[in-house]
C-alpha cells in the first residue's frame, strides 16, 4: 500500500477515536436520561377488612390489593415506593399499632414499641428520614426500623408538612390558635390567634397548611359567630391577607410543592365546591378563581382528602370515612375532573395516599 495511504487510514482511525471519546465524554456529562415516573394512588377502606386498594395512576384502574386486617387511621408511602407506613386500629388491645408494609411482597412488619393507646395522623418529613405521629403529643420514628427515637409534648394538633422539611403547622391544643414548629430544633417558629379581615380572632383553627416560601399559611377556622372561614394568613405580620365564607370548616387544604395551585373543600353544603388558585390568586379581592362542583359529578358524599402527583397537573380528591369511597381524578390547571372510580371500597375510604410505584420508573 502506498505510503500516503496508510497515512489517511492512521488519521482516520485517530479522527474516529476522537470522535468515540468525545461522544462518551458527553454521555457521561449528560447521563441516561430517566423516563418519567409512575406512581401508584393507595385507597385504604374505612371497616375492619383493612384493605388498601392499589390504584395504577396512569390508567386510574385498581391493579392490587393489600390485606392488612385493622382500620387503617392515616398511611405514608417511602420516598423510594417500597414501604407504606400506616398507623391502625386494634380493637382488641383497645389502641394503635404502627405497621409498615412492604409494597412489593405484602408483608406487615409491626413497630416495635408495640401497642399504643392513641390512634394518631402520620407524617413522613426530612426527605424520607424521619415519621412523626401526631395525637396530642408529638412521637419520632425510625421510618427503617419503626424504633420511637424520641417524643414531644408539644402539641400541633391536625399537623400537617412538607414532607421535605422538617417544619409542621397545625392548631394548638384546644385548637384555638395556628402552629408551626420545628421538629428537629423543637421551636416554635410561631404561634398565635387569626383575626379575621375585620379584625375578629377566630374562635377555632382547624386545618392549617405551610405555603412552600414559609411566609404564608392557609388556615380552615371559625370565627366567634360560628360561621366557617377559609384564610390567608401572613405569618410575620399576623394578617390576614385573604378570607372566604366556607359552610363548615371540616374540608382540607392541598398546596402543591413549588405554590403552584392550592385547593379547598368545603364538604358541609348541599352541593359541594372548592376553590382553586395560587396563594397570590387568593389574595386578589373580590376572588376569580371560584369553582363550584356538584358532589355527585365527584361520586362522593364529601371530599376531604387532597393528594398530588408530583410533576403533574393532577389532583386526587377523595372523601374520608364516608360512603361510597369514590376517588376523583382532578386536573388543577384546566379546572376539570377527570376519571374517578366508584365504590372502591365497601365501607368507604379511610385513607389516601400517593407514591411512587417502586420497579416502575421507564429508563
Amino acid at each position: 500500500m502506498d505510503r500516503s495511504w496508510r497515512i489517511v487510514l492512521r488519521t482516520m482511525a485517530c479522527m474516529g477515536l476522537v470522535a468515540v471519546c468525545l461522544a462518551v465524554a458527553c454521555t457521561s456529562r449528560r447521563g441516561i436520561e430517566p423516563g418519567p415516573v409512575k406512581y401508584n394512588i393507595y385507597a385504604a377502606t374505612s371497616g375492619d377488612t383493612g384493605l388498601i386498594f392499589v390504584v395504577d395512576a396512569d390508567s386510574f384502574v385498581v391493579v392490587d390489593s393489600i390485606e392488612v386486617g385493622y382500620f387503617v387511621w392515616s398511611m405514608v408511602v417511602t420516598p423510594d415506593g417500597r414501604t407504606i407506613i400506616a398507623e391502625i386500629q386494634v380493637p382488641e388491645e383497645y389502641g394503635a399499632r404502627t405497621i409498615a408494609i412492604d409494597v412489593a411482597t405484602k408483608t406487615i412488619r409491626q413497630s416495635p414499641e408495640g401497642s399504643h393507646g392513641y390512634t394518631g395522623s402520620l407524617l413522613l418529613l426530612d426527605k424520607g428520614r424521619l415519621v412523626v405521629r401526631e395525637c396530642w403529643d408529638l412521637v419520632y420514628l425510625d421510618p427503617a426500623s419503626l424504633d420511637v427515637i424520641g417524643a414531644d409534648s408539644m402539641q400541633v394538633l391536625y399537623a400537617t408538612g412538607d414532607p421535605e422539611g422538617n417544619v409542621i403547622a397545625g392548631a394548638t391544643g384546644p385548637p384555638t390558635a395556628l402552629r408551626v414548629y420545628d421538629v428537629r430544633s423543637r421551636t416554635v417558629l410561631h404561634e398565635f390567634k387569626p383575626r379575621t379581615i375585620d379584625g375578629d380572632t377566630v374562635a377555632y383553627v382547624g386545618r392549617v397548611v405551610l405555603h412552600p416560601d414559609g411566609r404564608r399559611a392557609l388556615v380552615l377556622a371559625q370565627a366567634a359567630s360560628r360561621h366557617a372561614l377559609f384564610m390567608v394568613v401572613d405569618l410575620e405580620t399576623q394578617a390576614t391577607v385573604f378570607q372566604s365564607s366556607l359552610v363548615t370548616d371540616q374540608g382540607e387544604i392541598g398546596i402543591t410543592p413549588g405554590g403552584g395551585c392550592a385547593i379547598v373543600t368545603d364538604p358541609g353544603v348541599p352541593e359541594s365546591y372548592i376553590l382553586v388558585g395560587t396563594v397570590d390568586v387568593f389574595a386578589l379581592d373580590p376572588p376569580a378563581h371560584l369553582l363550584r362542583l356538584n358532589r355527585n359529578d365527584m361520586g362522593a358524599t364529601a371530599i376531604s382528602q387532597i393528594r398530588f402527583i408530583a410533576g403533574t397537573t393532577t389532583a386526587i380528591l377523595a372523601p374520608r370515612f364516608r360512603t361510597p369511597g369514590a376517588v376523583c381524578e382532578f386536573d388543577w390547571e384546566e379546572l376539570a375532573l377527570k376519571r374517578r372510580i366508584d365504590a372502591i371500597g365497601f365501607d368507604g375510604l379511610a385513607a389516601v395516599a400517593v407514591g411512587p410505584a417502586s420497579g416502575r420508573a421507564e429508563h
